[in-house]
């Protein structure tokens, strides 16, 4: 395009800009000014009407350490558990299994008494009140079937009382209903209530508020509603995956409800943990307590022994010559005693897995094979889990079958382990005492009543050190 025609193209907009009548528009347009007046409140009307309707949801979030108070240590000195890179993240998924559990949620709400729902009556849209919204508390002890069909109208009749009328949805025959109220009935606070749809409590708080006014109360289904929150409402995930920081999320409508719901379930999952370690610790407890009383008699027995020889064999006051034994005579005992103990702890402990039906956890101490200590923690560990899981979840959970299966097979890995174990602690037994036998019939000075003094206290000395260990 040549500039000529660009400026010949230009000319009629320049002109049409001359020509623009501003003051002619503006009249034009003003003549209409009540229908832009009318549009703009109507306008105005429906969005506060809307915002009415808008249900506004809050996202309340707490965060939460998880410990790890155990460590497994291996005959090298080597922690199992950080050796192990699965190990933190698992331990991690069980605990949001368990924080995400509907049996976990439905112990807050029902400590909360949160299948109570209060709100004003005759308000327009419903408005749920909470908390410091209301001049009382609710405390549930039961709650029937029949509460779920009723209403209740709880209304303030003074600093000390209140007064309560009940509203029944009564069902007839061809699926229609009707309604059955009945008058007040004036109650103290703290008062226990007992109904045909449930027993509960109202208790004051500080909050005052003036007389006659009323508020309505329907009863929801705990079960349900804890369903709906681990399902929809409740979002639990880890923070960061090389950390043991998991992030607790509620979407709730009243900030207030939020904050009591998750300080709750953090409190309840503390507590359950907290009961849940103790019995464990007490069940090991018990454990060492029947081993020591049963060693303590048995040490008894072999100590009376000895004397019973002495005595017998006028051995009382011999006295053997330090420099008659030889270092080696001393390993070979040290090692034939190590050994003893070894074996003695594999045999109780596959005693312990070939009872049927018996889930206690299996003592690793004293055992020199990493292989087999590595199975027994992983064992222990995964029937920890197990009785965590059980409960919060059915038996037929995938994931407690996958720990069941998980259990057998280690199992039956732990009892082979132990029979290679047992059998290699047997030959080494027999390879001592044939080495400590031939170095025996060396020292002829040594008369047979002392060799025979020497097996008792040897076996006198193997209780003692299980004993001390135990202790």
């Amino acid at each position: 395009m040549t500039e000529k025609e660009y400026f010949d193209s230009q000319m009629p907009s320049n002109q049409n800009a001359e020509n623009f009548d501003l003051k002619g528009l503006l009249n034009k347009y003003l003549k209409s000014w009540k229908f832009f007046v009318i549009s703009l409140v109507i306008f105005l009307s429906l969005a506060l009407v809307a915002l009415q309707f808008i249900s506004t949801s809050y996202n309340v979030s707490s965060k939460l350490l998880l410990k790890n108070e155990t460590t497994n240590i291996d005959a090298s000195g080597n922690n199992l558990v950080n050796n192990n890179p699965f190990s933190n993240s698992e331990r991690v998924n069980n605990e949001i299994e368990v924080l995400t559990s509907v049996h976990l949620m439905r112990s807050v709400l029902d400590t909360l008494s949160l299948q109570c729902k209060f709100t004003a009556p005759d308000v327009f849209p419903e408005k749920e009140l909470y908390g410091s919204e209301l001049p009382f508390k609710i405390v549930v002890d039961t709650i029937y079937p029949l509460a779920y069909e009723t209403t209740l109208k709880i209304k303030i009749e003074g600093d000390e009382s209140f007064s309560i009328t009940e509203s029944f949805e009564d069902s007839l025959e061809g699926g229609s209903s009707i309604s059955s109220d009945y008058g007040y009935n004036r109650y103290n606070y703290g008062y226990k209530i007992e109904k045909p749809y449930g027993v509960f409590e109202i208790v004051k708080n500080d909050k005052s508020i003036s007389k006659d006014t009323e508020f309505v109360l329907d009863f929801r289904d705990i079960d349900e509603m804890a369903h709906d929150y681990v399902k929809k409402a409740l979002s639990i995930y880890v923070v960061n995956k090389d950390a043991s920081v998991i992030n607790i999320v509620l979407k709730e409508k009243t900030p207030e409800k939020g904050e009591d719901i998750i300080n709750s379930l953090v409190e309840i999952y503390g507590l359950k943990s907290f009961l849940e370690k103790n019995t464990l610790a007490l069940n090991n407890v018990k454990f060492i307590d029947n081993r020591l009383n049963t060693l303590s008699k048995e040490l008894s027995e072999v100590e009376m022994n000895v004397a019973q020889f002495k005595t017998e064999n006028e051995l009382a006051s011999v006295e053997f010559d330090a420099n008659s034994f030889a270092e080696q005579e001393i390993d070979y005992g040290r090692k034939l005693t190590e050994s003893e103990i070894e074996l003695k702890v594999l045999s109780a402990i596959e005693r312990n897995l070939r009872k049927g039906g018996n889930e206690s956890t299996l003592n690793s101490l004293s055992i020199s094979s990493p292989n087999l200590i590595y199975l027994i923690d992983s064992y222990n560990k995964l029937l920890i889990d197990k009785k965590s899981l059980q409960r919060t979840v059915p038996e037929n959970n995938p994931r407690m079958i996958d720990i069941r299966d998980q259990l057998e097979q280690l199992r039956g890995n732990i009892l082979g382990s132990l029979s290679t174990s047992k059998q290699s602690l047997r030959i080494t037994i027999n390879s001592i005492k044939n080495r400590s036998d031939q170095f025996a019939e060396k020292k002829q000075r040594i008369p047979t009543m002392q060799r025979q003094l020497l097996e008792i206290s040897r076996e006198q000395g193997i209780k003692e050190n299980l004993f001390l260990y135990l202790l």
